[in-house]
């Protein structure tokens, strides 16, 4: 919990520190499985330039509560003509953008239960740190309303030890890692102020 609440000052800071024009945040919420934000949580993006973004995220995913920061890059806004197909849903005016940038994740320690037939068995599992990279589009419509679609590759750097704490002796590792290393998707609805 103390490394989550870390991560938001952190984020908050460098958020700051990289003010450089007015309407440069925005802030997602968003669901997916195995990505930044994890099953849901919220992100705060801070440009740096109309191409460079620090993100931080906050969510709750299947390896634990998981704290992100990283970075990502944003292309230039697509062109746009009065073809249906340059248009968001084919009747929307928005811009799109694509975007890629590697983070890093924490998750916190989880304990976890497993029950096959009438056996249970329990584990705490430690704190892990892991590497992400992010790929991903954005729609900004006309009010500043964003929607992305990401996906994400994660893989665990450190930590992710599990201790069984109960139950019958069984090989249960590679259940206890889902989520270490794998891909992952995510869907987010923002606002740019």
């Amino acid at each position: 919990m103390r490394n989550i609440i870390l991560s938001v000052v952190l984020m908050l800071a460098s958020a700051q520190a990289f003010a450089i024009q007015a309407g440069d945040y925005n802030l997602n919420v968003g669901a997916g499985a195995l990505g930044s934000r994890g099953l849901v949580g919220v992100s705060l993006e801070k440009f740096v330039t109309g191409n460079h973004a620090i993100s931080g995220a906050l969510g709750i995913d299947l390896i634990g509560p998981v704290s992100t920061l990283g970075y990502k890059y944003f292309s230039d806004k697509k062109p746009v003509t009065d073809s249906a197909w340059d248009k968001c849903f084919f009747f929307l005016d928005c811009d799109t953008y694509f975007y890629a940038g590697p983070s890093l994740q924490y998750a916190g320690a989880v304990k976890s239960t497993i029950t096959e037939s009438n056996l249970v068995r329990e584990y705490q599992t430690g704190s892990k740190l892991l590497g992400m990279l992010t790929v991903g589009v954005r729609n900004q419509f006309r009010n500043n309303v964003t929607m992305d679609v990401e996906f994400t590759y994660r893989s665990l750097i450190s930590g992710g030890v599990s201790t069984q704490t109960s139950g019958a002796i069984a090989d249960d590792q590679r259940l206890l890692e889902i989520g270490y290393r794998t891909g992952g998707l995510g869907i987010a609805v923002g606002y740019v102020f």
